[in-house]
């Protein structure tokens, strides 16, 4: 029945989501620039670019998504392959890993792709622009206007 304040620093958030680069880091390991790119982990953060101009960015984190990824890009050679046999492989071949996915994906279409990987458990997502994040149903909900005619947001960017 009673409010509270919670105060948090955009600092503070920011750090607190780099807990993996962050434990690397406090071991002394340099990870350099990785954007969205899972220290770790591979393929994931990676984005493969399909036929139809659609992106999709991955996030497989076990060898058996990583398997089905592979069946659902018709590339089931690349299981058998040393520089791809575990994670921890194809971290350290990262960057050959995804040339070879990308050759695959380039035939599909993103719609198919994102359909199988449903259908397989491999987690991967849509890239939008923000344009079309900003137009998604449930998001323009988030803005109403006021009483004065004025657009405000509920969502915590602000929208003119």
């Amino acid at each position: 029945g009673q409010g509270s304040m919670v105060s948090c620093d955009l600092e503070s958030s920011a750090l607190s989501n780099l807990a993996n680069q962050a434990s690397l880091g406090l071991a002394g390991v340099e990870t350099g620039l990785g954007g969205s790119l899972h220290p770790n982990i591979a393929p994931y953060g990676e984005i493969l670019r399909f036929s139809n101009g659609g992106m999709v960015m991955l996030a497989v984190g076990a060898d058996g998504q990583f398997e089905s990824l592979c069946k659902i890009l018709e590339c089931e050679n690349i299981i058998e392959d040393k520089r791809f046999d575990s994670n921890s492989m194809r971290v350290v071949n990262r960057g050959e890993l995804l040339a070879q996915l990308q050759q695959k994906a380039r035939f599909m279409s993103a719609s198919d792709f994102l359909q199988k990987s449903h259908e397989l458990n491999v987690p991967a997502g849509l890239v939008n622009s923000l344009t079309k994040v900003l137009n998604q149903s449930h998001v323009k909900q988030l803005v109403v206007e006021d009483h004065w005619g004025s657009r405000i947001t509920t969502s915590p960017f602000a929208i003119d």
